[in-house]
């Protein structure tokens, strides 16, 4: 079981019934009326909500790992926060490729390895990304 102190802002949980992702965005506010410790979580996008620390930490979500943030990055063009993208695109006139990296060197890396493979290769913002992301995906 997770502790609380354990609990630290725009931290990425999924909800294991509906497997749902949620950012934490307070993780020791507290209850005016009784006190309780609760945490505030939201969807990308979505409402904010509000649960007490106990029930949130007793088995209904669980952490996120950072590798896995980026995997789903790479697949969906979802961001989130408190997270740095470095993202790059490649083409040549029969194809076309995007990548995001968390690193910024890992970046200009690949960057160097396309223009070695002779595809006009430059570096683009997180929403270029997406809509490139969103093009490469149509039929």
């Amino acid at each position: 079981m997770i502790e609380p102190e354990q609990l630290k802002k725009n931290q990425v949980w999924r909800h294991l019934k509906t497997r749902d992702l949620y950012v934490v965005t307070d993780p020791c506010a507290t209850l005016e009326n009784t006190r309780e410790p609760v945490v505030i979580y939201r969807t990308e996008g979505g409402p904010q909500w509000v649960r007490p620390q106990c029930q949130f930490l007793d088995g209904r979500f669980e952490l996120v790992p950072e590798s896995e943030l980026l995997d789903i990055t790479r697949r969906t063009g979802a961001r989130f926060p408190g997270r740095k993208y470095f993202c790059a695109k490649a083409f040549t006139a029969h194809e076309r490729q995007c990548e995001i990296f968390t690193d910024e060197d890992e970046r200009d890396s690949w960057l160097e390895e396309k223009r070695a493979e002779n595809f006009v290769a430059c570096g683009i913002t997180p929403t270029a990304f997406s809509k490139t992301l969103r093009r490469l995906k149509k039929p």
